[in-house]
């Protein structure tokens, strides 16, 4: 029996399989070419310091966007979790507290149910600090409740929260100066983020004084005229792009096709001023290779360097910002967060509040109990 042919590279090429598999064992392999800056950072090594720069923010770019991702992915899962896991225990957890200041108040107005001072006092104590608590803590107030704290406080609840007020007006007029009337109807938040925001209005539209003459247009500084060179970078990477996948300019329906979508990303990236997106879409379409970056003049360098950082930055500041509503839950404010770990704590924080529920809701009905209410406030 002959040989089976087996058909490699080139065609019509016949060889045997002895003779193809020892071809196929010292034969050079074939190029694998890089589909981002990153994959083709780590086959280069820099060849100065400043290059090494210039890739570790690379590096360091891909993988908080990596993160900011994973973020953008999992928000949506974690706040349905909230609102549909958490959110009811949390309003049945709030529920059952205002039933037990009620049953507490029944118990006071039930004759022989409590007896002594102590007694009483203790029960009236534990109706003023539930009735508080939720006044202060949820998001629509009861209005039962505020007047059931009313009936047994010595002051009512809006007495005590003008008081907290007029305490706050006065530091916030110690603070940012004029007077405590100044402050009557804003909390020190509101304050702060309205002295922020004119601090921002001011440093851009700095106010003109009197009739001074207008000053004479001064040149931009080394900052501007940087953030202008980068911003021509940029904008020179993109035109390379457009030219080169224009789709008006092709006639084949599928390409004309597959160049849109390629064209949309560039301006994505273009609007966003993402350079290392745009160079990722130059290597994508072969417009430079992988030797790109050390190829780079020392000033053209210092440009992408620029961009690279302010990139950076805003991806940090994302970062922040995504992350923020979850640290409160998580019940820390420092350190790296990661999503699986937003996952874990609010499976925990869903046990811990159905433990709570169920304790409470087994006080509830302790509290029907003459005999085991008196036990309770005995230790109360």
């Amino acid at each position: 029996m002959s040989p089976s042919i087996v058909t490699l590279g080139h065609a019509h090429e016949k060889v045997s399989p002895r003779s193809g598999a020892a071809s196929d064992l010292f034969a050079e392999p074939a190029p694998v070419r890089a589909t981002s800056l990153v994959a083709s950072l780590s086959r280069n090594k820099p060849a100065d310091k400043a290059q090494a720069r210039l890739h570790t923010l690379i590096k360091q770019i891909e993988g908080m966007r990596r993160e900011v991702e994973a973020w953008r992915e999992g928000i949506p899962r974690y706040l349905q979790r909230i609102d549909n896991e958490l959110k009811p225990v949390e309003a049945e957890i709030e529920r059952t507290h205002c039933q037990i200041a009620f049953v507490l108040e029944t118990a006071l107005q039930t004759k022989g149910m409590l007896t002594g001072k102590v007694q009483r006092r203790k029960v009236s104590a534990a109706i003023i600090e539930i009735c508080a608590d939720h006044l202060l803590n949820a998001h629509e107030a009861n209005p039962d409740i505020q007047a059931l704290h009313d009936r047994y406080s010595q002051h009512s609840y809006a007495e005590i929260e003008a008081e907290q007020q007029a305490v706050e007006s006065q530091l916030m007029a110690a603070i940012f100066g004029g007077e405590p009337d100044d402050y009557a109807d804003q909390s020190m938040a509101e304050v702060m983020a309205e002295r922020m925001a004119g601090g921002r209005d001011q440093a851009e539209e700095p106010a003109s004084r009197g009739s001074r003459k207008p000053a004479r247009e001064k040149a931009p500084s080394k900052a501007e005229q940087a953030q202008a060179e980068a911003s021509q970078t940029v904008r020179t990477v993109f035109r390379k792009l457009a030219s080169a996948l224009h789709p008006d300019r092709e006639s084949d329906p599928a390409e004309r096709e597959r160049k849109t979508a390629l064209m949309q990303r560039v301006n994505d990236a273009y609007a966003k001023g993402d350079l290392l997106q745009l160079l990722n879409l130059q290597l994508e379409i072969e417009q430079i290779d992988t030797e790109h970056l050390a190829q780079l003049g020392e000033q053209q360098r210092k440009h992408y360097q620029a961009l690279f950082s302010h990139q950076l930055k805003e991806l940090k500041s994302e970062l922040e910002h995504l992350t923020a509503p979850f640290r409160a839950l998580m019940r820390r404010h420092y350190g790296k967060l990661l999503p699986a770990e937003v996952e874990r704590s609010i499976s925990a924080e869903l046990f811990n509040m159905q433990a709570e529920l169920a304790r409470l809701q087994a006080q509830l009905r302790d509290f029907a109990d003459q005999d085991k209410l008196k036990a309770f406030f005995k230790k109360y």
